[in-house]
């Protein structure tokens, strides 16, 4: 469920994919974009 939620939210917001790239950390990415 997380993994999809991203998932949509990434596809939906470009930005949040360029903060992914940004940070080689996406786990630490994927918690700052579910909060």
């Amino acid at each position: 469920m997380e993994g999809e939620h991203t998932l949509n939210l990434s596809t939906m917001a470009p930005g949040l994919y360029l903060i992914r790239v940004d940070h080689p950390q996406g786990r630490l990415v994927r918690k700052v974009i579910i909060e």
